[in-house]
């Protein structure tokens, strides 16, 4: 009967956990949509796995990272709001980077679980090089026109992780998914020196999106095992796409380090 109490217990607050982080922002504007109600459930099936319920040992941390993702634009389009210089067609991409922390909860001798909430990033940028001018025999470059286009998303990554060996450092191997929440959009524009810059909520991007994705890695415990430190390459694949006009092909790549600090049982 006890076994069962902490079993329910468990449930209850891994529900609250993803009621937080998804129900929370999405339930505002109205009733959540079967796209989105879809990719929820397939969260609760992960976090009800009978294994996170009976973890042992539990690290929590700040998380930082680099990542880059393809739009493919099919046809020729200008985003709205902007001048018009730069037409957007074929992929584009851009740096894009992530700040959070992590949840990692051993179920096993070699196996972890790990659930995370983190601000990140997504978008695509153009730059057109205008040359040189001579000035008094000197080369002075012209002002560069840009247009960059900044996506921010509230990320829920869910992964299982197998560590190697059971020692001070080991290489890991891990796979999950990954839901993001649509937060807001800045556009950010320089033609000829004259900046245009503002925020917006684009229609054009879905309210939720979810990603699958592989890593492997490298963690090292310091302090008797209190402090874990790690850094990790990942690999993305975009299982639902992120705005209505383009498409997310193929795979694109991550790069993740930080610290997580064991939790007293």
């Amino acid at each position: 009967m006890l076994g069962f109490s902490r079993w329910a217990q468990n449930c209850y607050i891994m529900q609250r956990i993803l009621h937080l982080f998804l129900f929370t922002p999405l339930a505002l504007p109205g009733k959540l949509p079967g796209r989105h109600a879809a990719v929820v459930n397939i969260l609760y099936l992960f976090l009800l796995f009978p294994p996170l319920l009976s973890a042992q040992i539990t690290y929590f941390g700040p998380t930082v990272g680099m990542s880059s993702t393809i739009y493919q634009f099919d046809t020729p389009v200008s985003y709205p709001g902007t001048s018009g210089y730069f037409e957007w067609l074929k992929e584009h991409s851009k740096n894009d980077y992530l700040l959070g922390a992590e949840l990692t909860r051993s179920v096993q001798e070699h196996w972890e679980i790990r659930l995370g909430a983190r601000f990140a990033t997504s978008g695509y940028a153009q730059e057109d090089f205008q040359g040189f001018i001579e000035i008094d025999n000197t080369m002075v470059p012209l002002a560069t026109n840009r247009l960059i286009v900044n996506h921010f998303f509230l990320e829920v990554p869910l992964a299982a992780r197998y560590v190697f060996l059971s020692k001070k450092w080991s290489p890991y191997a891990e796979a999950g998914v990954c839901t993001n929440t649509y937060l807001t959009t800045r556009v950010s524009e320089r033609i000829s020196n004259e900046p245009n810059r503002f925020w917006e909520r684009n229609a054009a991007v879905y309210p939720m999106n979810l990603r699958g994705e592989m890593a492997i890695g490298v963690q090292v415990k310091s302090f008797q095992g209190r402090i874990c430190w790690f850094g990790q390459f990942t690999g993305r694949v975009q299982l639902l796409q992120i705005e209505k006009d383009t498409r997310n092909p193929g795979l694109d790549f991550a790069m993740e380090t930080g610290c997580r600090f064991r939790l007293k049982a």
